[in-house]
């Protein structure tokens, strides 16, 4: 049977999820649906909406629970403060006909205070995937919504920030843990659909 090329986030994320061990890494993910915004934002702090055919950062809202039952709605050209009785509604309007899924935020590790994450590119020239890319992604600012290059985030060598990040771990030790997950969920990727490069944020 061919297997199917697909952009849809969402069939990648479940995908992964048949894996034990790497599903214990995706953060918790579901189809947008008003019921789902809600039961996310019980059990989460900060809830991410994600267009499911999304790229370079485009599009992504984060959702935050702040006090007396308000939330704060923020995306690269947007930021309001609403009511629980206000915010789906307000979502709707900016969502509009595009699909879009919910994902758990999770804290990033910072440099000098802002978040980056670090991305992973794997290639499979013949039949063995083979990492040739790592950077790590630094945003701007402190309060960034994305930590994508296209949205303002600068890329720097992933040792020398992985030198003197804020939480300092063990730079040998996080880098074997990284590249053995990358090839990991490369591999389950590649059995799904028929893919030759993967890139990764992590």
């Amino acid at each position: 049977m061919k297997r199917k090329k697909t952009k849809n986030k969402l069939d990648k994320i479940n995908a992964l999820l048949t894996d034990p061990f790497i599903a214990r890494h995706v953060p918790e993910t579901m189809e947008y649906e008003p019921e789902n915004l809600w039961k996310m934002l019980r059990k989460h702090l900060v809830v991410y909406v994600k267009p499911v055919k999304g790229h370079m950062g485009l599009g992504i809202i984060r959702v935050k629970k702040l006090f007396d039952a308000r939330y704060e709605i923020i995306s690269d050209n947007y930021q309001q403060h609403v009511r629980a009785t206000q915010l789906v509604s307000e979502l709707r309007a900016l969502l509009g006909d595009t699909a879009y899924f919910l994902q758990q935020g999770i804290d990033l590790a910072t440099y000098r205070n802002c978040p980056f994450d670090i991305r992973m590119v794997l290639q499979k020239p013949n039949k063995v995937w083979r990492l040739t890319l790592t950077s790590a992604k630094v945003a701007q600012r402190e309060d960034a919504v994305v930590t994508n290059v296209a949205r303002g985030a600068k890329d720097y060598p992933l040792q020398d920030i992985l030198q003197k990040y804020d939480q300092r771990q063990n730079p040998l030790v996080t880098i074997r843990e990284l590249v053995d997950l990358s090839h990991q969920i490369a591999r389950v990727l590649g059995r799904a659909f028929p893919m030759k490069i993967i890139g990764l944020d992590m």
